[in-house]
């Protein structure tokens, strides 16, 4: 069955991430700063900016209160109350008009401003339908509300937060930033927030084809031209040379050089899988057999020329990576093995092999493996290919350009949020989505 999830990120000058003494920090991406465990709602930087995070569901009925909650919290911090008649869907307006603020003010006064609701210094905490509610003891948030119009609400992180990782002569540095329950302000200013949305699913393998193929049209015909009449390819083993194909064709884009963030950015669907486990866990003996005769019918000019022909960046650096689809192939089939296992500096530059259970582009060349037998800390790597595959289990895929779903802007308010989160996990068959 499939699993939706969500991420709304946030630009430092809609929502910041600010020390009680009013100054910007920059946390490490994954820094938790507040988690609603009863109702499934994180707040966390990525790379140092705000970001607000659904836990994945099957259920239209287990979002709901995280949306109540994300409104909440924007009712608070905007200082305007959700409006569920902006959203388009008039059904899940209808649905959530009544829950937004029942914590916060009576029924009549839930179309007041935000400052009508909550005052300086009120103590809230989070109900099991995710409303904010006053609270007189163990509060889980703090209300501030300082001149100038910006408005704050203050956490204590819930552990410490660490540093980013470095490595020192093969050893690995990682400082306590801040120790647990330091408070951590979340400061907005204006009245109207707007972030960027994005959503992962939890696919069958079966369907990543046709889950490509809009950002990727000429997908099939790539596998058709590599499969050819080979009646012995399943879906399975399609979808396998699927996520190749599409790996080759976001790396050919010339764009991909210029983004900061590195090559994910060139996917507006992002597999985070890793297809070495993909290769072993959702295959079987049959298709890995299959494997091997669809590569030895693909032409050696193809399989000589290099899967990233433009460069990228990696932090800082810029990335020439010089392997071949043969040898990429070769690495989903055993492992990315290289000359054994790096260095700890080695590794922490991202140039040693990406290790026995990983292929060659699980990341790519220039970031950090994804595990090392020597940490002895858990290292935040990036994106691609982090996700090992289970028996029988979901490959993991994250819309990073939602605008598929309803809302034809990159940045979007809260009902604009909830429309794209309806869109998308009625797209994605979660259960119970009002139609």
């Amino acid at each position: 069955m499939t699993r939706i999830g969500f991420e709304w990120q946030f630009k430092p000058g809609q929502l910041a991430m600010k020390s009680m003494a009013g100054v910007q920090l920059a946390l490490p991406s994954k820094s938790l700063v507040f988690r609603a465990d009863g109702v499934g709602v994180n707040i966390e930087s990525d790379s140092g900016e705000v970001e607000i995070v659904t836990d994945p569901v099957d259920e239209w009925d287990d979002l709901v209160p995280q949306l109540v909650l994300i409104g909440d919290l924007m009712s608070v911090l905007s200082s305007v109350a959700p409006d569920p008649a902006k959203l388009t869907n008039q059904r899940v307006a209808a649905l959530l008009a009544p829950l937004f603020g029942q914590g916060l003010a009576d029924p009549s006064a839930r179309s007041r401003r935000g400052a009508g609701l909550v005052t300086d210094g009120q103590l809230l905490a989070v109900n099991a339908q995710g409303n904010l509610q006053t609270a007189l003891a163990a509060p889980e948030m703090r209300v501030s509300l300082p001149h100038r119009g910006k408005r704050s609400l203050v956490f204590a992180a819930p552990g410490p937060v660490y540093d980013t990782v470095t490595v020192v002569a093969n050893n690995e540095v990682r400082p306590v930033l801040l120790p647990a329950n330091t408070k951590i302000a979340i400061e907005a200013t204006g009245t109207v927030m707007t972030g960027v949305a994005q959503c992962t699913i939890d696919a069958d393998l079966t369907d990543v084809e046709s889950l490509i193929s809009p950002y990727y049209p000429g997908v099939t015909a790539k596998v058709d031209g590599w499969v050819g009449a080979n009646n012995g390819v399943t879906f399975e083993l399609r979808a396998l040379f699927a996520l190749v194909a599409y790996y080759l064709h976001a790396f050919s884009q010339p764009s991909i050089r210029y983004s900061n963030e590195g090559p994910k950015t060139g996917f507006n669907l992002l597999p985070r899988m890793n297809l070495r486990s993909i290769y072993r866990m959702l295959l079987d003996d049959d298709d890995r057999t299959e494997f091997d005769a669809v590569v030895r019918t693909i032409p050696g000019a193809e399989l000589n020329a290099v899967v990233c022909p433009e460069d990228y960046k990696a932090g800082t650096d810029r990335i020439v990576n010089p392997l071949t689809l043969a040898q990429w192939l070769t690495s989903i089939r055993n492992g990315d093995l290289g000359a054994g296992v790096p260095t700890l500096d080695r590794d922490y530059s991202g140039l040693g092999p990406r290790g026995v259970d990983y292929d060659a582009m699980s990341p790519p060349l220039g970031y950090p493996a994804h595990a090392h037998p020597a940490r002895t800390s858990t290292w935040f790597t990036y994106a691609m290919g982090r996700t090992n595959a289970v028996p029988d289990g979901p490959v993991v895929l994250e819309y990073r350009d939602v605008q598929a779903f309803g809302v034809k802007k990159e940045s979007v308010t809260f009902e604009q949020f909830v429309d794209v989160a309806a869109n998308a996990a009625r797209a994605a068959g979660v259960q119970g989505v009002p139609a």
